[in-house]
């Protein structure tokens, strides 16, 4: 996660939890840390512990996420597609060596 949509994803729970919960408000830099690389799970826990079946901020949020995961992935993807064949080729290729008859 970028600085900046840490920095987002603080003020959103500083929002959130003066609203729901505002003991939590201080323990929101160890919350952060502990749930580093799983946002998404946080924001879904606090919905569903808070009863939320919907807030917008945190749905906005987890879908800028996703969004930016989505990306990542295609990226990875096509960047391994030439290094690394599909299982396909890599069998054709291991037939004509080897002669390997699959039916």
């Amino acid at each position: 996660m970028t600085a900046r949509s840490s920095s987002d994803l603080k003020l959103l729970l500083e929002k959130f939890y003066l609203h729901h919960n505002p003991s939590k408000v201080e323990s929101i830099s160890f919350i952060l840390e502990s749930f580093e690389g799983k946002e998404i799970d946080l924001l879904v826990s606090l919905k569903q512990k808070y009863g939320l079946l919907s807030y917008d901020p945190f749905d906005n949020y987890i879908y800028s996420l996703v969004q930016v995961q989505q990306r990542e992935h295609t990226e990875f993807t096509a960047k391994c597609s030439f290094v690394v064949p599909p299982m396909s080729v890599r069998l054709i290729h291991l037939r004509r060596e080897n002669s390997i008859h699959v039916n």
